[in-house]
């Protein structure tokens, strides 16, 4: 009630959360008092009020409350720093008890120190606390920096050898700066520092290192095996034979080639030859997707070009869109007829729901300048919107 009234007089009308849960648990205190048994009351008020943490004293009676799984060294480090860093032993309830004892409600805890005492790497797996923790890993940091950074330096090199890779190569290409600022380690001697403390394992940043290690050496593979490509073409010399295609394939007499029919490419276009198994020489566009870009596929590729004085003739697909409407199809064919262009394939199909029709051509072209001139041609014929190559070619 007393408290009810001071924040009445307060003026909180929105009220507190956790000052509500305070009333809540005096009122449950206040119903306790009813009991008769004193030990029922404790065993009360550790099941239900401290269940998540552990209370005990300092031999002048003072509370100091800490996570459940707390030993001496994490009441030391809560008492104050330096008597966490100079503690060498501790007494609980009076009896001398190891560093790693567990402590418990009610215990009556009396940290030993000396002035020459200082922090183990071994109380880090000790503690409970994580405020422990990181006061045990600052004090390394601080204390002994060049110590660290020799002992993490000298860590990373023995587990670079347990794993066959060499230190050296690994550090190589500001590779350990990479590391650095992927794991926010501050400066390389920062990290090596960690790494001696304990502060980052010695393994996460050997796996960093060892990943950008192997992936600047398949760039380095790729790399190679396309200047190897290139100078293989350069040995081939500037001799071109012709083969019947309106194909020169260079350095090669004899070569059986053929058009590819994912692209169906015609003179003007960039092209470039893919030795097949069996199958000569394919002649595929520049830009063809079905093109592949391992290190295998680089190897088949070979430098042809377009023979000029042939007079070949080159199948060529074109797609049209329209507007469905009477004698349209005609119109077409009438275009290609007067541009005396011979039509090999012709497919019409309307489109009922949205009354377009769909017309695809297969033509026979000389090269990519008189292409470009029939699709001219086509889109000016009315009703047609859209007039493209096919992207299978034929």
């Amino acid at each position: 009630g007393v408290a009810a009234h001071w924040r009445y007089k307060e003026g909180n009308k929105n009220g507190d959360k956790e000052f509500d849960q305070k009333v809540a648990w005096l009122r449950q205190v206040l119903e306790w008092q009813d009991t008769s048994n004193p030990t029922e009351l404790v065993n009360a008020l550790k099941l239900d009020v401290f269940s998540g943490e552990v209370f005990v004293f300092t031999p002048k009676g003072d509370v100091v409350k800490l996570p459940i799984g707390s030993v001496p060294l994490d009441f030391a480090y809560r008492v104050h720093t330096d008597v966490g860093h100079h503690c060498v032993g501790a007494k609980v309830n009076g009896k001398i008890v190891p560093l790693d004892y567990t402590l418990q409600n009610g215990d009556i805890v009396d940290i030993i120190t000396s002035k020459t005492g200082r922090p183990s790497l071994d109380w880090l797996n000790i503690v409970g606390s994580s405020e422990s923790k990181s006061k045990i890993r600052n004090w390394f940091k601080r204390e002994n920096k060049a110590e660290n950074i020799e002992k993490g330096l000298d860590s990373l090199e023995k587990e670079a050898k347990r794993l066959n890779h060499n230190w050296k190569e690994l550090c190589a290409d500001n590779r350990l700066q990479h590391v650095t600022k992927q794991l926010k380690a501050g400066t390389e001697e920062e990290m090596f520092a960690a790494c001696g403390y304990g502060g980052i394992p010695v393994s996460t940043v050997l796996l960093r290192l060892i990943e950008l290690y192997k992936k600047s050496k398949e760039v380095e593979e790729s790399k190679r095996s396309t200047e190897q490509i290139i100078e293989k073409l350069k040995s081939q010399g500037q001799k071109k034979t012709k083969n019947g295609t309106g194909v020169l394939v260079k350095g090669e007499a004899g070569v059986m080639v053929r058009m590819a029919k994912c692209c169906n490419p015609v003179p003007g276009d960039d092209i470039i030859g893919y030795i097949t198994r069996g199958r000569g020489v394919s002649i595929h566009r520049c830009d063809c997707t079905s093109m592949g870009h391992s290190p295998e596929d680089l190897e088949r590729m070979i430098e042809v070009s377009w023979d000029g004085s042939s007079g070949e003739s080159f199948h060529v697909g074109i797609d049209i869109q329209a507007y469905d409407r009477a004698g349209i199809l005609m119109e077409v064919m009438a275009v290609l007829s007067e541009l005396k262009i011979t039509i090999t394939n012709i497919n019409a199909k309307v489109q009922e729901d949205t009354k377009n029709v769909s017309i695809n051509l297969v033509v026979d072209i000389r090269d990519i300048s008189q292409l470009d001139f029939v699709m001219t041609k086509l889109r000016r014929i009315r009703e047609v919107y859209t007039v493209q190559r096919s992207k299978g070619g034929a």
